[in-house]
């Protein structure tokens, strides 16, 4: 239109890592968590398949564990709980990017949106370990009590200064969001008004980064971004940045 322009892009793009050989070989380097045929950062540990409940008091205590702590499961169902029950739960590569961008100019305005989604993958939240570091404040969660038989979060137990028994089960979360990347408002000073004060060009602008995202876990409920921190997401909030300036041309 004579007035008014819209143009849309739109990328999408896909990674995937694979580890063929390693110094042994064809082995697998348990202690490095290097996997022949995955991914080179993958995460390794026992599978939270829930919490004891009182009901199964008997067989939590046959694992060594009693009601109340996190159930894992017993992958090789030999009854026993030990090393040979790890397995690869996922890794932190997304399976696609994807980017769309709409640019608008309508006169003298002009408006700029960008969105970007990842979707897949899997991220560590060391924060959503409840009994690490207990000398410092904790997010609330969904503990496990008598009153409360959740399969969320085991029972409260102030001895613990490590992560827990089988506490880095519960770090683990769906990394995939949507999320608004930039958005930009800006007004151009029409040229009647730039030539009394001497000027080539005269814009105002407004912009804000990471206003908006959506994630799939309850990583949006303490405002922590599932690629904020790389393989382990940081447990600081994610943060909104504004700007407002003017660009002078003389």
């Amino acid at each position: 239109k004579p007035d008014f322009r819209w143009s849309t892009g739109l990328q999408a793009s896909r990674n995937r890592t694979q580890i063929t050989s390693l110094y042994n070989g064809t082995a697998d380097d348990i202690g490095n968590g290097w996997f022949i045929g995955q991914d080179i950062n993958v995460y390794y540990d026992f599978k939270k398949v829930g919490i004891w409940q009182t009901n199964e008091a008997a067989q939590a205590l046959s694992y060594g564990r009693t009601v109340g702590q996190i159930k894992v499961e017993d992958i090789n169902t030999d009854g026993k709980i030990n090393a040979s029950d790890m397995t690869i739960l996922g890794d932190h590569q997304p399976d696609v990017i994807g980017n769309l961008s709409n640019n608008f100019t309508y006169k003298s305005w002009d408006l700029a949106i960008a969105f970007q989604a990842r979707l897949g993958g899997m991220t560590s939240v060391d924060a959503f370990a409840p009994f690490s570091k207990k000398r410092y404040n904790k997010f609330i969660f969904d503990y496990w009590t008598p009153s409360n038989p959740t399969n969320a979060y085991p029972r409260p137990n102030q001895l613990y200064e490590g992560s827990g028994l089988d506490g880095s089960t519960l770090t683990y979360r769906n990394q995939s969001q949507v999320s608004m990347q930039i958005f930009a408002l800006g007004y151009t000073i029409p040229k009647t008004v730039m030539n009394k004060f001497k000027l080539n060009n005269a814009r105002i602008y407004l912009s804000g980064e990471n206003l908006w995202y959506w994630t799939k876990s309850e990583l949006r409920d303490f405002n922590m971004k599932p690629d904020f921190g790389g393989n382990n997401t940081g447990v600081y909030p994610a943060t909104r940045t504004f700007v407002m300036g003017l660009n002078v041309g003389f």
